[in-house]
């Protein structure tokens, strides 16, 4: 009788799970006709990391185009105060903070200071990355510790600075742009698509802890952007590699990254794909690694070197 009472609870427990599954299969296709209505921002406090060039300071304009109170987090004193000069010219709000986010004692001291000028943070976007461009083996172990001390550990830092006030609020957004290549390895990238993938998990360990404590008004929106043209990667592209491409895809602009993100986080999306196909990428795991290889060779995309290249 009690394995007859067992066997039933599972059945209806399993008949509920396909229920809703059903209906969230059903809410995925018609959000993809009527998105969901966009938070209001106006007023809130935003730390962008790594916001005085490149993606971040296109994240910090465009959030603070949005009527959010933006903290220009930068490693470079000048590019911060740039993006300021920036974002206070269309009227905006912003202050400017000098922080390695690579070192704990300087996120400590910029999240105090942040705190004093402004209040509690509502939205922290971990955007600060670096990357080599090389070999594994051409690596040196300074440039692996660095991309995972600015690509991964910061995040750790920031957010448990920010976090604790965002759980007692059950309030907050937690933003890590990480990249397409936080789903898959390419040549010439070990230590960058390792220090993605953590990136990734991390974001998703993240959120099931959130859920763990009830903190569910705590929102997190993970970025895998294709590639974007900006001043880190010019550095590398046709100068230590070439990017190839069967199709010759363009690189994706900063404003773009930026635009999409902050719709993103405006309408609490967990994931944001840019563009919006590659979150197809998944679907990759299923296919025999035979197949993946030879979609690689088909796309011809991935990065050489130049040396070889001009061979």
């Amino acid at each position: 009788m009690v394995n007859l009472r067992v066997a039933c609870s599972f059945v209806a427990e399993v008949f509920v799970l396909l229920l809703r599954t059903v209906y969230c299969y059903g809410e995925s296709l018609y959000r993809c006709v009527v998105p969901p209505r966009q938070k209001d921002i106006r007023g809130k406090v935003t730390v962008v990391t790594g916001g005085g060039s490149g993606i971040g300071r296109a994240l910090a304009t465009r959030f603070a185009d949005s009527g959010a109170c933006v903290a220009v987090w930068d490693i470079n004193k000048d590019g911060a105060d740039e993006t300021v000069r920036e974002i206070r010219s269309r009227g905006g709000v912003a202050r400017a903070y000098t922080c390695d986010v690579s070192r704990v004692d300087d996120v400590a001291e910029a999240a105090r200071q942040v705190r004093a000028d402004l209040g509690d943070v509502d939205v922290v976007v971990n955007n600060a990355g670096c990357c080599s461009c090389r070999h594994l083996l051409e690596l040196s172990h300074s440039d692996i510790r660095r991309t995972f001390d600015v690509n991964v550990l910061a995040h750790f830092w920031t957010v448990k600075e920010f976090l604790p006030a965002m759980i007692k609020r059950n309030n907050g957004h937690i933003v890590t742009i990480t990249s397409i290549l936080s789903r898959g390895g390419h040549t010439m990238l070990t230590d960058y698509c390792a220090s993605k993938f953590a990136s990734f998990g991390f974001t998703e360990a993240l959120m099931e802890e959130m859920r763990q404590v009830g903190a569910t008004g705590v929102h997190t929106t993970t970025v895998c952007p294709m590639l974007v043209d900006t001043n880190m990667v010019r550095r590398f592209l046709n100068k230590r590699v070439v990017l190839t491409n069967r199709f010759e895809e363009r690189l994706l602009t900063a404003g773009e990254v930026a635009e999409r993100t902050v719709t993103g986080v405006l309408r609490n999306e967990r994931y944001v794909y840019i563009p919006r196909i590659v979150g197809l990428v998944g679907l990759r795991d299923f296919l025999p690694e035979k197949v993946k290889i030879y979609l690689k060779n088909f796309f011809r995309e991935g990065f050489v070197p130049v040396e070889k290249k001009n061979k």
